[in-house]
């Protein structure tokens, strides 16, 4: 099995990113509308800056609680 054989199971083969300015909660509310597990962080001309993770969201309301989704 590739990579491309699940890419392919999904309904929408759109690319679902986040910008590096949006809030935590945005981004949480993505993953959660699209039931994804991570997003892609782009700049505005599609370059990827990195990768956000519902892991990366739990450690940082494990270390800063809910402030860290309020701000």
């Amino acid at each position: 099995m590739l990579v491309e054989d699940i890419l392919f199971q999904r309904e929408s083969n759109e690319l679902i990113t986040a910008k590096r300015d949006e809030s935590i909660r945005e981004a949480a509310q993505r993953m959660h509308r699209h039931v994804i597990g991570s997003l892609l962080v782009v700049d505005d001309n599609m370059v990827i800056q990195g990768l956000i993770s519902e892991r990366d969201i739990a450690r940082s309301v494990a270390v800063f609680g809910t402030y860290a989704i309020n701000k």
